[in-house]
């Protein structure tokens, strides 16, 4: 599920770090259909290493990719707006350990990397993927992540934007 939380909306002295949290959003933010969600100004996504150029690995299930590529198939994301991700120094790793050539199509590279120390401009512009990659989608993800029931649907009905 999506939510929209909107400022105005909420208490005054609203504590901010229970509305970021799961039950926090579920309390006092508005679901969205997949139709409805805005166009996003910036994706972050998680990495457990990355590079200066761009390539990330995140913990190797793929759900970051997946809720990129909802957002891209709906078209509240394209190919020009920021990834980004957050780690310490010490999960940038060397090029060469981490070599732009060995991502596949569905790999999000991502475009700033935010340190304990700077921020990172990724040094290329990698490709990132286009939409889902339905055949790399689990039974176990179409479990999880519901939206992809509904992103499926509109798919099949033709009815996206």
């Amino acid at each position: 599920l999506y939510f929209r939380l909107n400022r105005r909306d909420l208490p005054r002295d609203i504590n901010w770090s229970y509305v970021a949290s799961k039950r926090g959003f579920n309390q006092y933010g508005t679901p969205l259909s997949l139709k409805e969600i805005p166009r996003v100004d910036l994706v972050v996504v998680a990495s457990v290493a990355c590079t200066r150029a761009g390539p990330r690995v995140g913990k190797g299930k793929g759900y970051g990719e997946v809720e990129y590529g909802i957002l891209r198939d709906v078209g509240a994301v394209t190919a020009e707006t920021p990834v980004c991700t957050l780690v310490h120094d010490a999960q940038i790793v060397e090029e060469a350990d981490l070599p732009s050539t060995a991502l596949a199509v569905h790999d999000l590279p991502v475009d700033f990397i935010a340190t304990n120390t700077k921020v990172i401009r990724s040094s290329s512009k990698l490709p990132k993927p286009t939409g889902i990659q339905w055949d790399l989608i689990s039974e176990q993800m179409m479990k999880d992540i519901g939206a992809l029931h509904e992103l499926k649907k509109f798919r099949n009905d033709n009815s996206f934007r």
